[in-house]
């Protein structure tokens, strides 16, 4: 069964898809629009909206929609639930920072910066280095891409863009420090109820993932197992669990883990699976 860290593209990862295609798809049509110039516009609306999440110029809107996909990593290890919790916290940080260097007179970097290192902070935090490799006098890992992506997507507004990229990692520390319980704060139920039933279905991010099938010998005609390990059932982790307890309290754990093993402890999934559902007669 592959790592929930090598599932290809956005699957169980539908908040970072969501970021990925709004953030890529804005920048991109406001760098190439010609007529009329959006960076040029400056209804208060819309420089709120560009200071957070369109990027000024190509190579930033490149590097920075690949850096919210290797972030992505971080979702699928919070579950969508307090990953965008996370993302509604930096966000609203730098909306408040931005708002005092606009007042100050200080140059403004557009985009989710904040964010994005706010993000990153969690990924040095929690995402295991792997594959090591000997470079010179250095040892590079797989964190090493992602490392080297973050300081080039620095270096296009240096040094105006170090002062969103430290407010985006301190966001970070404040929130896995978890001051004034700011990390257990969820969206409301029914948001939440609202956005699996109507936007998950939409974003496609959850699937099977493949197991070991049985094939038929061409000797015998019986069916004989792949050549690959079988697999064994295993029980939930406790933080899925805890969060989708979050999410609906009034199931008992062993609805929320039974959903999670049905769903492949795909955690958007079991959360469909619990909105479907009705509660036992224990809950």
């Amino acid at each position: 069964m592959p790592s929930v860290n090598d599932l290809p593209g956005f699957r169980n990862a539908p908040v970072s898809k969501l970021l990925f295609t709004f953030v890529g798809g804005l920048s991109t049509y406001a760098n190439l629009a010609e007529t009329p110039s959006l960076s040029t516009i400056r209804h208060p609306v819309w420089r709120m909206v560009s200071s957070q999440w369109v990027f000024t110029g190509i190579g930033s809107t490149v590097l920075g929609s690949y850096l919210v996909y290797r972030l992505r990593v971080i979702e699928r290890r919070y579950g969508s639930a307090k990953f965008v919790s996370l993302v509604f916290f930096s966000a609203v940080l730098s909306m408040i920072f931005y708002q005092i260097l606009d007042t100050c007179g200080l140059p403004i970097i557009t985009g989710p910066m904040t964010m994005i290192f706010a993000l990153l902070y969690q990924f040095h935090r929690l995402v295991p280095a792997t594959s090591p490799q000997k470079i010179w006098h250095f040892t590079a890992t797989d964190k090493s891409v992602v490392y080297l992506g973050a300081a080039q997507f620095l270096s296009f507004h240096a040094p105006a863009s170090l002062l969103p990229a430290i407010a985006g990692w301190l966001s970070g520390a404040v929130y896995s420090a978890n001051i004034g319980n700011i990390s257990r704060w969820r969206f409301p139920q029914a948001i939440r109820s609202l956005a699996s039933r109507y936007l998950l279905p939409f974003l496609g991010t959850s699937g099977p993932i493949s197991t070991p099938s049985s094939r038929t010998s061409p000797t015998t005609g019986r069916p004989s197992r792949s050549h690959q390990p079988e697999e064994v059932q295993v029980p939930p982790s406790s933080e899925n669990v805890d969060t989708l307890m979050s999410m609906f309290p009034d199931r008992t754990r062993e609805n929320v883990s039974s959903a999670l093993v049905s769903s492949n402890h795909d955690v958007n999934r079991a959360a469909e699976i619990l909105l479907t559902t009705a509660p036992s007669a224990s809950s």
